[in-house]
């Protein structure tokens, strides 16, 4: 049944330019919806990547405090 679906879409390929455009056009938009997703995710994994490192800074500075008390 597989090999008959791509026969069937190679052909549909072949013989319409239209659908062929169609279908180009559909997976540029889906990559370039993925590439927004990407980037998003990028930002926001940076996002954390900077908290944790204010995170640590301030650990840091509370643990001298604390040792210059004791």
């Amino acid at each position: 049944m597989k090999g008959e679906f791509r026969e069937m879409m190679k052909k549909r390929l072949k013989d319409n330019p239209t659908f062929k455009k169609e279908i180009l056009l559909e997976a540029e938009a889906f990559l370039l919806e993925s590439r927004t997703k990407l980037e998003k995710i990028r930002a926001k994994l940076q996002e954390i990547t900077d908290l944790q490192l204010k995170l640590k800074v301030k650990t840091m500075g509370m643990n001298r405090l604390i040792k210059s008390y004791l």
